[in-house]
């Protein structure tokens, strides 16, 4: 068997695996759409708007204009939120 993994990305300071053209897309009620983000592999979504979003390989918090990186984790294809269910 032989495991066969993409290139890192050289364009991006960041390696992520997936393309640029892999866009996180906005569209208003208007239906005007605007980016997001780029090299998007997965993301997930917060009543408030908040993303978490992975390129393959980092993994990133995504509000307003802020766009920070959480941490780098290879590989990564799947995110999702988990509701807090405990005390505040």
């Amino acid at each position: 068997m032989v495991a066969s993994f993409p290139q890192i990305n050289k364009e991006n300071k960041d390696g992520s695996l997936a393309p640029a053209d892999w866009k996180l897309n906005k569209r208003t009620p208007d239906g005007k759409v605007s980016v997001i983000a780029s090299h998007i592999l997965a993301y997930d979504l917060r009543p408030d708007g908040t993303f978490i979003t992975s390129d393959g390989r980092n993994l990133r918090l995504i509000k307003g204009k802020s766009n920070t990186v959480l941490s780098k984790i290879p590989l990564t294809e799947s995110v999702r939120w988990i509701a807090n269910t405990g005390p505040s």
